[in-house]
């Protein structure tokens, strides 16, 4: 799936954004901090079992404010793209519905990064996710540069496993006890999609 293009401004300020068919995804600015904290706090119990344990003040806009700068400051170096998703049709809301990361870029003879993401709990099966996914690679591989994407998953999570393969990434192996989640040390399901 190619993405249209609305901006990419990595030169200047950092700020970048592009849309698939139905999804816009952007690099948050800081003063954005509250449409972050709604996201979370309404999937805190959604969320909870996928991801590491949440403080207090993650939930909050200070937490907020500082994360989007320091995302800001990532993505204007070339670390990491830590987006958000909302629908294009914004008569239906302007609510963010999702999260797509990526992280730990490495360059060199590697070119790869992590890929991470959520799904607002009245969003799933909708495929939302895998449109979100493609349009993510497209970005990393046309506009970054970059060869390879990992994402990982725990063995469990039948929806973030359909999504990923719906996406086109394949099967590598089994990371065990690879990641601390919700303070339990899970397995995961390593997965890759390479630029061809």
């Amino acid at each position: 799936m190619r993405v249209e293009r609305l901006a990419f401004r990595r030169e200047d300020t950092g700020a970048m954004e592009f849309s698939t068919n139905r999804l816009r995804l952007w690099v948050p600015e800081p003063n954005q901090s509250e449409r972050m904290v709604q996201y979370y706090q309404r999937n805190r119990e959604h969320l909870k079992r996928w991801e590491p344990l949440r403080a207090d003040h993650f939930y909050t806009t200070d937490f907020w404010a500082g994360q989007l700068a320091q995302n800001k400051c990532d993505a204007t170096n070339g670390l990491a793209y830590r987006m958000a998703i909302e629908l294009r049709d914004k008569e239906a809301s302007d609510a963010v519905i999702g999260i797509v990361n990526i992280s730990n870029v490495i360059r060199g003879s590697f070119l790869a990064a992590h890929v991470g993401y959520s799904i607002d709990h009245e969003h799933l099966r909708k495929g939302y996710m895998t449109e979100a996914l493609n349009g993510l690679a497209d970005f990393a591989f046309n506009e970054l540069g970059l060869h390879r994407l990992m994402a990982n998953y725990i063995p469990s999570n039948v929806a973030s496993a359909q999504a990923l393969a719906n996406a086109g990434f394949e099967k590598e192996g089994l990371a065990r006890r690879y990641l601390l989640i919700n303070d339990v040390w899970e397995d995961h399901v390593l997965t890759s999609r390479i630029q061809e």
